[in-house]
């Protein structure tokens, strides 16, 4: 048989064709690993939770829990066992917050037009509608005493709007109220008496002199509630007033002794209490404020107390590798691989207030003495300041 003989030209061709297939194996190889990086990267964004400290997704009074779901499509009443008593459909309608009553709930509807006027609606407990009531200039709603309060919206110099503060625990702003049983016939200013005083019902409320009342007493600049992150070296706090950034150069002084002046960041979440202030504070290698958490993600969590009168800040309770929620001045209340854990401050004894079945993307919002949890699809109610 006679042999064959390739030419340089074939030899070259083949060379070339092996080389090409070479580099596309290897583009195939690399392009899959960066694949499944980017899928792992993406898991691990979806992974963990959300923590949100924003008024009006769920309402409680002695008898009921009011929620707004997580899709805004439905409005539940439920008893304090977590059995549902009645709802109502919203989809498409977009309530932003809700407020219990004595015999009524009411859902307050922003921006219903150009203007930035807003509805309130009032139902009674088997969610059929009462009332409704245009209201103007209304960032919040609500209900104490037989009454229903409405705060207005504060205005910056780029003509932005916001809340004075979000009024995520028991206090609250307000400038307007109402009687429950007279809904409709138009609110009534808040004014001072001539003790420099102003008493609605058994509610007291505080004169603020950037233009609100409040549940909590004036302290200095501090808006009610703070929440927000910042770092090490960052000398501004990203605070917006004077006195949350001297609670979070306090907070600081007394972490960086624990921490040996290390370059991290920080995230905190504080509201007051009359002279007092309760926060928690979690601390990262790494910025993760745009994405969901894992506790594995906090190197450490605390909860501390600021006094008032003494201008002194105590860290109450510490751990490590937890995702710090809220505190009061006797629990602590962490979020530690997916389960809902409440510490006695005093005793350390922890017990579980509540287990995710869900892995991805939950939710949490502390609202009042409740976490309104979002696990999957489920939105359930659980009471987190209890001794």
């Amino acid at each position: 048989m006679k042999k064959i003989k390739y030419g340089k030209k074939v030899t070259f061709g083949i060379i070339l064709i092996s080389g090409i297939f070479g580099l596309f194996i290897l583009s195939v190889i690399i392009f899959y690993q960066m694949d499944k990086k980017s899928e792992a990267q993406k898991e691990k964004r979806l992974r963990g939770t959300y923590v949100y400290y924003e008024a009006g997704h769920l309402s409680s009074n002695e008898n009921y829990i009011g929620i707004i779901d997580q899709d805004n499509d439905r409005v539940s009443i439920v008893d304090k066992r977590g059995n549902e008593i009645s709802h109502i459909d919203t989809k498409g309608e977009y309530p932003n917050q809700i407020a219990l009553g004595k015999n009524s709930y009411y859902l307050l509807y922003l921006w219903e037009n150009d203007d930035g006027n807003a509805k309130i609606v009032q139902y009674d407990y088997l969610s059929n509608r009462i009332n409704e009531s245009k209201v103007s200039n209304t960032a919040t709603i609500t209900c104490r005493d037989g009454y229903l309060f409405a705060g207005k919206w504060r205005q910056d110099e780029s003509d932005d709007y916001y809340d004075f503060f979000e009024a995520y625990y028991n206090g609250f702003y307000a400038n307007q109220y109402v009687a429950e049983k007279q809904f409709g016939s138009g609110f009534h200013d808040l004014i001072l008496d001539d003790r420099k005083k102003c008493r609605v019902g058994d509610v007291d409320f505080h004169y603020h002199k950037k233009g609100y009342f409040s549940t909590e007493p004036e302290w200095d600049d501090y808006p009610g509630t703070s929440v927000g992150g910042f770092w090490s070296d960052d000398k501004s706090k990203q605070a917006d007033t004077k006195q949350e950034r001297k609670n979070r150069t306090h907070l600081l002084k007394e972490i960086n002794g624990m921490e040996n002046n290390r370059e991290l960041n920080y995230s905190v979440a504080e509201y007051q209490v009359g002279n007092a202030i309760y926060g928690v504070c979690n601390i990262y290698e790494n910025e993760v404020t745009h994405r969901s958490i894992e506790s594995e993600d906090v190197l450490r969590s605390c909860c501390y107390q600021i006094i008032r009168e003494t201008d002194e800040l105590k860290i109450m309770s510490q751990a490590d590798s937890r995702l710090g929620i809220i505190a009061s001045d006797a629990v602590f209340v962490f979020l530690k691989d997916n389960v809902i854990i409440q510490r006695n401050i005093e005793t350390g004894v922890e017990k579980i207030l509540y287990r995710f079945k869900n892995i991805y993307s939950n939710k949490i919002y502390p609202q009042g003495d409740y976490l309104l949890v979002v696990d999957g699809s489920k939105c359930v109610p659980v009471l987190w300041n209890t001794k």
